[in-house]
């Protein structure tokens, strides 16, 4: 994805560092035991249906709603965003 938006070679790179880093909840100093709350959160999808009543975890594959789609998104997206705010910062826009 990243070659398809032309971002660079360096952009996968920039991509494994920031997964490497302290996390943003880490780096505000949230407790251990939160932190670990958030990732619970954040590592599984729990639903149930209608007239069934046990639950139903998900634990395989890409789901709409995948955290880890949405994150790696959001860093191609915020990549490219600011390439073009460079690019119009010449124009004064």
């Amino acid at each position: 994805m990243s070659q398809r938006l032309q971002l660079g070679p360096d952009t996968l790179q920039e991509l494994y560092q920031h997964l490497d880093a302290a996390s943003a909840i880490e780096r505000a100093g949230m407790p251990k035991h939160l932190q670990m709350v958030v990732q619970a959160i954040h590592s599984d999808t729990h639903f149930h249906l209608q007239g069934q009543h046990d639950q139903c975890r998900t634990r395989l594959g890409t789901r709409p709603g995948d955290c880890w789609a949405d994150f790696i998104f959001s860093f191609l997206w915020a990549r490219l965003l600011h390439e073009l705010e460079a690019e119009l910062r010449p124009f004064d826009v």
